[in-house]
């Protein structure tokens, strides 16, 4: 399942989200020990390890079974029973600047060995599995990633940091991720915004939509350009020597188009349209033109009622921007309506994995009731240097682009890729 039962996952480290998105978020601890059972949760799980595997020499990855964990945040050496230890780092501690929802969980500690060597590790292993309380311990294993992709602003060569909020250190670690799947033509990704401009890192991709504006099959007169913007994060296509790389190398992107220009010139997202967008891939379900993900760059989660009604009738994964006005959307009246299985509310962190703040344009909304955060960049909005994120414009190039807008498809694309290798996980 994708709900994320309100908790707070650092995008750095995607393979990691991946597992950690079906396995901790799924449900929550009382619902899952009624479906597996109180005993066989706890059950321990035995390391294989040999010394021809590769890891670091310096350290152990210990999991304690959550009845552990809730009654210890922090643990002494003396609870590991004369292991030689140099440190203990707490891998599942929260950062102080997000505000979250308590939730029994199991706890990761890493412990740094005093004397390195690998053997040292697989022997302290050993000793660790037996303790009362702990789930699992296993060497810090070493992955090297392969799949770095050749477009032209992944690297830093051409924009400063490139695609940052991709890599690493400072984004999602999608290399990792790319070396299990790109993803998957047959995962059908619903953008519903502003349509989809033709662009040559997202043609491949591209499926034919609907206008509920306009009621009719032309969605690629995208004047603002958010929705382009949006379908570039999540499915640009990968290592094809040109602009940005996806989340997705390979998806198929379903333009809903949504918005309307004012006397201004100004574009809006018309609410009434996107309830007809998403009722729209509800009645498609099942079908071969069924929508897996929908993706919603737009404000109003936490107060469109409407909306939400729409959402709950959609059998598929709902992502929504969680906002841009630095409120705490605990405080908002109907906010525990929100909290339905198959939605999934975003806020924006920056590459410093802070809360994202753009000075007088507004800061990322956040609260418990924010179901995760993604890179949503920060600065200046115009420049495509530096801490926003690269992505394709509706003019045919590229663009920086911020905003929990932004930071949604990040969370949409890291959907998708779980659904390229396992059409079967509901999303309620």
């Amino acid at each position: 399942m994708f709900k994320t039962n309100k908790l707070i996952v650092s995008m750095c480290g995607i393979l990691l989200a991946v597992l950690l998105f079906i396995s901790l978020t799924a449900a929550n601890k009382a619902s899952y020990a009624e479906e597996m059972g109180q005993a066989e949760m706890q059950d321990k799980i035995t390391c294989h390890a040999t010394i021809d595997d590769d890891f670091a020499d310096d350290s152990v990855l210990v999991v304690l079974d959550s009845e552990i964990s809730k009654i210890n945040k922090v643990h002494t050496a003396d609870f590991f029973n004369g292991v030689d230890l140099e440190r203990i780092e707490d891998l599942t501690a929260r950062k102080n600047y997000f505000e979250y929802e308590e939730n029994e969980f199991k706890q990761i500690l890493q412990i740094y060995l005093k004397d390195k060597s690998k053997e040292n590790v697989l022997k302290a292993i050993s000793k660790i599995e037996k303790l009362d309380g702990v789930y699992s311990a296993e060497p810090n294993y070493l992955v090297q990633s392969q799949m770095v992709p050749n477009d032209k602003y992944y690297n830093n060569n051409h924009i400063r940091d490139g695609q940052w909020n991709l890599k690493r250190d400072s984004g999602i670690n999608a290399e990792d991720a790319w070396d299990i799947t790109q993803g998957s033509k047959s995962v059908r990704v619903g953008i519903i915004d502003s349509g989809i401009s033709k662009h040559t890192d997202l043609n491949n991709n591209l499926a034919d939509g609907y206008d509920f504006e306009n009621n009719d099959t032309f969605t690629a007169d995208d004047i603002g350009g958010h929705g382009t913007q949006v379908a570039g994060v999540i499915g640009a296509q990968g290592n094809n020597g040109i602009g940005v790389a996806g989340i997705n190398w390979n998806v198929t992107l379903i333009p809903l188009q949504c918005s309307y220009e004012d006397s201004k010139n100004s574009t809006w997202i018309n609410e009434v349209s996107a309830i007809k967008a998403i009722n729209w891939a509800t009645d498609r379900w099942g079908t071969a033109q069924q929508v897996d993900i929908l993706n919603y760059s737009v404000s109003g989660f936490g107060i469109s009622l409407s909306l939400l009604s729409a959402v709950a009738s959609y059998p598929g994964l709902f992502v929504w921007a969680a906002g841009n006005f630095g409120e705490n959307v605990d405080s908002f009246k109907d906010i525990d309506k929100f909290n339905i299985d198959n939605l999934i509310s975003v806020g924006a962190i920056n590459k410093n994995n802070k809360r994202s703040d753009w000075g007088a344009l507004g800061s990322s909304n956040y609260g418990k009731n924010v179901s995760i955060y993604a890179p949503g960049g920060e600065s200046e909005v115009t420049v495509i240097e530096g801490h926003n994120v690269p992505t394709t414009s509706n003019r045919g190039d590229y663009v920086a682009f911020w905003g929990t807008s932004c930071a949604a498809p990040h969370v949409a694309g890291v959907a998708a890729l779980l659904l390229s290798l396992n059409k079967n996980i509901p999303a309620k």
